[in-house]
């Protein structure tokens, strides 16, 4: 394969991971699925399964020390479908020490490790090796899970308290760490409860078994005294008043009606329960009008609640709570035309603007802990698929959601109508703009990227108009230009840098 071609590779792994051996273990742990392929400059491929040779062998390890052991790795390209390991017995080197002594300078990975006290933190190992990871894209996904279902599950539902310590001092945040100023007691018995009944937990809030659960989680470590205490993280999901240590953790709630003074609200208490208060405050207060067809009438949402509320939990999750921004709270603004959310921090490695903007983005374990909690709680999609949520507005025919990063928050915008769209031009657009012009920028701005053949049919006018039109846009600087000849194409530039 002279031509480095990404989604060919990222293919063949899966192809390799379905060759993996099925194991015997005393243990009853049930081994992962794996497949991985290297590929040089030169085209050579090289390719390996878990177990392919000896039972119980990593897919990394099979590919490195069987198959390349006397080959230079420094100019190849890695592609394993799960987050390679960090932690093994004391006499095997994990498959990311092995990545990094290797001088491999790219890594493709397919899933995270689903276990919360490990996941990411292998990825997170090679990034401060200063390794160049990247991910296989959404729609890979699935097929990965579906292979490793029963690992999957597995590990997820393991309440081993002895893995709920970071492996080799690879941290994700400090907020992993106990916090010692709340005393064992110090979580909320309401959102104890809400969390135990929406994740379906059998076990009482106080039983040995549901404190490993949590501590499972991440949310409590155990002492030298046996006790479970509560971890910064677990501070912030289930705290009493979390934001009288942590001013971070409130939410700042904004609506913008079209006459009238702004409402606001400031949003304080377990970070499990702000989502639902939050939506409830909404709807409160927003109109809901009546369509009426066919005779009947039926209440309509003026908002994308469902939207919104992965928004919200996404702004919560994944924000960055360490020093740097431990003044700078989460903000949720309101208006008759859109609903933006603020929250800080840069998008974590692998992940990036240009991926969020796209609705491309991955998981990327920055706050594993709150992640999983969510996730169990059911108050977000997945950490595999949030994107969907977005990309149904698009297909409603809403304008497509912007992200852009300006320091120190990371911001999206949804649009409440297809016309916001032309409400958040520049002026000298809308003054340049015609009316048939103004209703292609509606249709370019669900589309996200679009060339001049999509335009022409999705408006229904000339190639020559379609192009003269798109041609309009990048002057103005809406779009960006991409290609060249009939593989064009024209790609939103987000409202912020316009």
């Amino acid at each position: 394969m002279p031509k480095f071609d990404p989604n060919a590779l990222m293919r063949l792994a899966i192809d390799e991971m379905h060759k993996s051996v099925p194991e015997r273990r005393d243990d009853g742990k049930v081994p992962p699925s794996v497949g991985a392929v290297v590929w040089f400059p030169d085209g050579t491929v090289v390719k390996a399964h878990r177990s392919e040779f000896r039972e119980g062998d990593h897919a990394e390890f099979t590919v490195f020390e069987k198959k390349l052991l006397a080959r230079k790795l420094d100019e190849a390209v890695l592609f394993t479908t799960l987050e390679p390991c960090l932690v093994r017995s004391p006499e095997r080197t994990p498959c990311a020490k092995r990545i990094f002594k290797a001088r491999m300078k790219q890594v493709w990975i397919g899933i995270e490790d689903p276990d919360p006290s490990v996941e990411g933190r292998g990825q997170e190992y090679l990034i401060q090796h200063e390794v160049d990871v990247r991910r296989f894209p959404e729609e890979l996904y699935k097929e990965i899970e579906e292979a490793n279902q029963a690992f999957i599950k597995q590990a997820t539902d393991r309440a081993n308290v002895a893995h709920t310590v970071p492996p080799e001092g690879i941290t994700l945040s400090s907020f992993e760490a106990v916090e010692p100023r709340v005393a064992a007691d110090g979580f909320s018995a309401d959102a104890l409860q809400h969390y135990r009944r929406t994740a379906k937990i059998k076990d009482e809030t106080g039983s040995p078994a549901f404190l490993a659960h949590l501590a499972q989680l991440g949310l409590l470590r155990v002492d030298d005294r046996g006790r479970f205490m509560p971890t910064k993280f677990g501070v912030v999901a289930f705290g009493k008043d979390p934001q009288a240590l942590y001013p971070m953790a409130t939410v700042l709630g904004k609506i913008r009606q079209a006459t009238g003074q702004p409402e606001t609200r400031t949003f304080l208490g377990p970070a499990v329960l702000l989502p639902d208060e939050i939506i409830t405050w909404l709807r409160d207060r927003l109109p809901q009008p009546l369509e009426r067809s066919s005779g009947t009438s039926k209440v309509s949402d003026a908002l994308p609640y469902e939207a919104v509320r992965e928004a919200i939990v996404n702004a919560i999750v994944h924000r960055d709570y360490d020093a740097a921004y431990d003044g700078v709270q989460t903000h949720l603004e309101v208006t008759p035309d859109t609903v933006i959310v603020k929250s800080a921090g840069a998008p974590k490695a692998p992940s990036s603007i240009e991926l969020l903007q796209e609705l491309r983005a991955v998981p990327v374990a920055r706050n594993p802990a709150l992640q999983a909690t969510f996730a169990r709680a059911r108050l977000t999609e997945g950490q595999n698929y949030g994107m969907e949520t977005f990309r149904a507005l698009v297909d409603a025919g809403l304008p497509r959601p912007t992200y852009s990063f300006d320091e120190p928050f990371v911001t999206l915008t949804l649009y409440r109508t297809p016309e916001a769209a032309v409400h958040f031009l520049p002026p000298e657009a809308v003054t340049e703009l015609g009316e048939d012009a103004k209703r292609g920028w509606v249709l370019m701005a669900s589309r996200g990227s679009i060339s001049s053949t999509e335009y022409a049919r999705g408006m229904q006018v000339s190639a020559a108009t379609a192009l003269r039109h798109l041609r309009t846009f990048a002057r103005l600087g809406l779009v960006t230009r991409e290609g060249s000849g009939p593989a064009t194409r024209y790609r939103l530039v987000p409202p912020s840098r316009q």
